[in-house]
């Protein structure tokens, strides 16, 4: 063997070294004797929710279709004034991007007012929005309901479906009681019929100066 030959057998340092087989236990080399410990802590978006939203839950349900589903998980109030702290935790930004979660939470509170408009646009004769509170109470924004009205959007408030009459649908009026909430009066008519103002209530701000 050359002095060459020697070199060439000598330990690298960009290498891993052997074990030690002649003083580990039972002569196997080194044994493991730790495990790793699995905690099971909430994602950084809903640890930050404070609210305790399931907001992975809700995210799956929209993703799949189910909007109902997912827009029942919500908390109302975080679909209009929430200050979304969990896109500022989301684990994506280290990837990408955060998860755009409050423009789902808002998709979630919009859906009709999107859907009718978009609707009319590749020319629809008739949309026609049926809700039993006012637009008051509705969780769309006042200049939302003004541009689907300009659009040609028919919107019936304290109005619900109540049944479907020689392809006519007809419509339940509705009122408010004493507490607020919408209450049935039986009185039926087609969904085509002209509104009064006593059930037909506007919105309270002018569309047009609302944030």
């Amino acid at each position: 063997m050359t002095p060459g030959d020697t070199d060439k057998l000598a330990p690298r340092g960009d290498l891993t070294a052997l074990p030690d087989l002649l003083h580990g236990a039972q002569h196997a080399g080194p044994i493991r004797d730790r495990r790793p410990v699995y905690v099971d802590l909430l994602p950084p978006c809903n640890a930050e929710c404070p609210a305790g939203e399931n907001i992975q839950a809700w995210l799956a349900d929209a993703r799949a279709g189910r909007h109902e589903q997912a827009w029942r998980r919500l908390v109302a109030i975080h679909r209009r004034v929430c200050c979304h702290p969990c896109e500022s935790s989301c684990s994506r930004a280290y990837l990408d991007a955060t998860v755009a979660i409050h423009a789902v939470e808002r998709f979630l509170g919009d859906t009709a007012m999107d859907a009718t408009r978009v609707a009319r646009r590749p020319g629809a004769e008739d949309t026609v929005i049926i809700y039993r509170r006012t637009a008051a109470q509705t969780p769309s924004h006042a200049h939302e309901v003004h541009e689907a009205e300009r659009e040609g959007v028919r919107i019936n408030w304290l109005r619900t479906s109540a049944a479907f009459d020689h392809d006519e649908l007809q419509v339940e009026l509705m009122e408010l009681d004493e507490s607020g909430r919408p209450q049935p009066t039986r009185i039926s008519r087609p969904v085509n019929a002209p509104t009064t103002s006593g059930h037909c209530a506007k919105p309270t701000t002018d569309p047009t100066t609302s944030n």
